[in-house]
């Protein structure tokens, strides 16, 4: 099989200065991977075609993995290989068309995109290229670009593949990529298909440079489970509704005694740091209870119990019996009653972003936490306010930018946005980011939530104040119900006398007060 110039030349650029053809093969790999991306295209390019177009799908990518290992003299095969779909790439982009669908697009090309999307089959087709090192022949899967593997991961739809067959070795995909495009899903305006998505997967791999640049840190399932092993056992989840409550309560003191509050974030940064805000405590609660075998989210807070307009983060949990519990380390209790929340609930189909109170909270049948891209979106929300704290308006924008696209319907990220634009003088995209930020309802309360009020908790913590000393500060604060607690009912809850929790509220008052 000949090898064209224009890959012999590519091939001896990458082999230049490599003493082994294992050097050579990472080096090849590196670039079929990274510097060619992925996109979604025709099965039957040539690896030239791929090459000069610097992208490609997995049966292009291989092609010319193989085609520069042959340049060098390197040997290689095909694998085919049946996986189950990208189901979290495919129902997230079905998502974003839906609730944020590109403007260049008309509404009819929308839907006909979706509509391709549902009539793709569950299980798909994939393209390994086998290379022969060491006396062996090395599986290698070069299809998702870094970034975009990356932005996968971020907003929480990056999937293990699942292997459900193999074909091969092939040393040529002629006759096999000749009947795959006989049996092509999409057939209608396929072009259309196309552009659409992989503009979005352009945004997700936006994505994945902008957390690099961030230091974003993403851990997986088993790397929070290894972390949260070297605290003791987290136990089972029981059946019924009693013990459903016991569980969340032995999950929610766990968290206390091993996380306390702090100004993280992230996962991994909370889990080494051992500190954690608000949107950490829920994220890991969440992570924990469904873990545990409950049915658990993440949703946000607009007002809390004691009608203050916070920006705050808390975990929902829904009991088999359909009654809804929230849990709120930051605030001092396993079961609270905030004001005003932001959930998803199902409109035919179609998720809607809905204000909702308590009351519509535990009546609406279906009620779901904030979607992982949302939460992401919240966490580059946070990200750029960090920046913006330090003057570094140009990566608070990138991170505004991000999380404006995962979760448009926050309005402080506009405000925010705005806020840094106005800084670098650029005040007609200022102007415009403050008007979509106050056409966004609730805008007003959204756009004011302050952290001021909650923010000084972190000081019970940072002091070493006990968890019972502080449930009697808590109390009598009203962040645990809501309002100031009598003396007698806070030593009802936490089995003192009166004037024993009048004591230790002044003696954590005092505490607070020293430098």
């Amino acid at each position: 099989m000949t090898v064209s110039e224009v890959i012999r030349t590519q091939a001896a650029q990458l082999a230049s200065d490599r003493s082994s053809p294992l050097q050579v093969s990472e080096t090849i790999a590196r670039f079929v991977r990274d510097q060619i991306p992925y996109y979604l295209d025709e099965w039957d390019l040539s690896a030239e075609d791929v090459l000069k177009r610097r992208r490609g799908m997995c049966a292009g990518k291989a092609l010319l993995a193989a085609e520069l290992h042959r340049a060098v003299g390197i040997p290689t095969c095909f694998k085919v290989i049946r996986i189950l779909g990208e189901g979290g790439l495919f129902d997230f982009m079905a998502g974003q068309l839906r609730e944020n669908p590109p403007a260049e697009h008309s509404a009819g090309e929308i839907w006909g995109v979706l509509q391709s999307i549902q009539s793709l089959p569950p299980e798909r087709d994939h393209i390994l290229v086998q290379v022969w090192l060491n006396d062996r022949w090395v599986d290698l899967d070069l299809s998702r670009d870094s970034d975009l593997d990356f932005g996968m991961r971020l907003v929480g739809i990056w999937r293990e593949r699942k292997v459900l067959s193999e074909e091969g070795p092939y040393d040529s995909l002629d006759g096999w990529l000749e009947q795959r495009m006989l049996r092509r899903a999409v057939t209608s305006d396929r072009r259309t298909f196309f552009d659409v998505a992989n503009g979005l997967m352009e945004q997700i791999r936006e994505v994945g440079r902008i957390g690099k640049a961030a230091g974003v840190r993403v851990w997986t399932d088993d790397e929070v489970r290894k972390s949260v092993r070297e605290w003791g056992t987290i136990p089972d989840c029981p059946t019924g509704n009693s013990d459903e409550t016991a569980l969340i309560n032995r999950i929610y003191v766990s968290v206390r005694q091993n996380i306390k509050r702090g100004r993280f974030w992230e996962l991994p940064n909370v889990l080494a740091q051992r500190q954690s805000d608000c949107l950490g405590y829920a994220r890991l609660l969440t992570f924990l209870a469904i873990d545990s075998g409950l049915d658990a989210e993440t949703i946000e807070v607009v007002q809390d119990n004691a009608g203050r307009y916070v920006p705050h983060y808390v975990c929902m949990v829904k009991l088999s019996d359909g009654t809804r519990q929230l849990i709120d380390p930051w605030y001092g209790s396993a079961d609270i009653s905030h004001s005003l929340m932001i959930a998803r609930t199902d409109d035919g189909g179609r998720m809607l972003t809905c204000l909702m109170n308590m009351d519509a909270l535990q009546s609406i049948p279906q009620v779901y936490g904030l979607s992982p891209g949302q939460l992401r979106g919240v966490s580059f929300y946070v990200s750029g306010n960090s920046f913006l704290a330090r003057d570094l308006e140009a990566q608070a924008i990138d991170c505004y930018t991000a999380s404006i696209w995962l979760y448009p319907s926050n309005p402080r990220t506009f405000f925010n946005r705005a806020i840094a634009l106005e800084r670098l003088h650029r005040r007609e995209q200022a102007r415009e980011d403050y008007r979509q930020a106050f056409a966004i309802e609730p805008s007003l309360e959204r756009v004011q939530a302050t952290v001021e009020p909650i923010e000084g908790l972190i000081e019970l913590d940072e002091k070493g104040l006990s968890e019972a000393d502080q449930q009697v500060y808590l109390l009598r604060k009203g962040f645990v119900t809501g309002k100031e607690e009598t003396w007698s009912e806070i030593a009802a809850r936490c089995g003192i006398t009166p004037s024993g929790a009048q004591k230790i509220f002044h003696s954590v008052q005092k505490r607070l007060q020293t430098n």
